[in-house]
């Protein structure tokens, strides 16, 4: 707020009604550059989602589209230690089509010989603990409608990065909807003879 508002002297003489309306004046330009900062911040947060949507969308195939869920979980999400888990089809079993930071190690810990979605989803959704004892910070299931198509494994976020917060809850949701739909368009497909 300007110093010339919250400083303006009373002189004597001055009418205390106007010295009440400028204190209020003040009070208003407080209250609406608090405001102003956090529209700020939500357009931010907004603008990181449609670039998230736009990346997932504009992957023209799928090591592209897994380039662009890396992306998003390790920058703009701040994770340290992640993996994408995909498949090919509704039978398919899970592969690791990428692990960042030790995730790779974390990931020998966990079968993904699952027979089926419902087993793995169970089995990562129970925060699963590797041998070192570290838990899965989240599972976030990369959905096509019903059907699972694949899965971001979070395991560490950055060292100063202690939890996530509500905007990062809206980009793993956004993740869970759209990055699913994303790898079904992008999956292998057989040539027909």
């Amino acid at each position: 707020m300007p110093d010339a508002i919250k400083t303006f002297p009373l002189v004597d003489g001055d009418d205390p009604a106007l010295r009440q309306e400028l204190d209020r004046l003040a009070a208003d330009n407080d209250r609406l550059a608090g405001s102003l900062v956090a529209e700020k911040q939500r357009s931010s947060e907004l603008v990181k989602c449609v670039f998230a949507l736009r990346q997932l969308h504009e992957a023209p195939d799928r090591p592209a589209l897994v380039d662009a869920l890396e992306e998003i979980v390790v920058n703009a999400l701040g994770c340290e230690q992640m993996a994408v888990l995909t498949r090919d089809g509704i039978d398919s079993p899970f592969v690791v089509a990428r692990a960042v930071g030790d995730a790779a190690l974390r990931l020998q810990s966990l079968s993904l010989r699952a027979p089926s979605t419902d087993e793995l989803m169970t089995m990562l959704g129970n925060a699963a603990t590797d041998a070192t004892g570290h838990d899965l910070l989240a599972c976030v299931p990369l959905l096509c409608g019903p059907q699972v198509a694949g899965a971001v494994l979070v395991f560490a976020l950055v060292e100063h990065k202690n939890r996530f917060a509500p905007a990062d809850l809206e980009l793993l949701e956004l993740l869970s909807v759209h990055g699913g739909s994303a790898l079904a368009v992008t999956a292998p497909r057989v040539a027909l003879a």
